[in-house]
């Protein structure tokens, strides 16, 4: 609580409360696809019914939330998301950012910086591609 205030995070989930947050693991990511990229299938991540198994295991084991860094350009789904933070029973904390090149999306290096920063205002304020799915932290940049 800062000054008798309790602070409420937005998770994918819903908003929690700190008190609500448990262990976390503060650098994961559910969903990654860098495999354009690396022009390697091996770099991407999208088997859903494994990370929800392994979701299961960390709550079993105390593990309360986890912290999405999949940043724009790098496969990020709110939706699989969501389903996986439903499936395992655990608070998502959703990113937005950009990772470094060559990972940035083509139309980062046409836009002026004002016009990122509003962009990531839109997935902080209203909510990541129009999901309403809200990021809490700019995971990089």
């Amino acid at each position: 609580m800062e000054g008798g205030v309790e602070m409420s995070i937005t998770a994918i989930n819903g908003n929690i409360t700190g008190d609500k947050l448990g262990r976390t693991y503060i650098h994961e990511h559910l969903r990654i696809d860098l495999s354009g990229q690396k022009n390697d299938s091996d770099a991407r991540f999208d088997d859903e019914e494994a990370v929800i198994e392994e979701m299961k295991i960390l709550k079993n084991k105390g593990i309360e939330t986890i912290v999405d860094v999949t940043n724009r350009g790098m496969g990020r789904d709110t939706e699989v998301m969501r389903r996986i933070a439903d499936a395992a029973g655990m608070n998502v904390i959703a990113s937005t950012g950009f990772y470094k090149e060559p990972y940035l999306p083509s139309y980062v290096y046409t836009m002026e910086v004002d016009d990122i920063v509003k962009l990531l205002l839109v997935d902080i304020r209203e909510g990541i591609d129009g999901s309403g799915i809200k990021a809490h932290v700019i995971g990089e940049l």
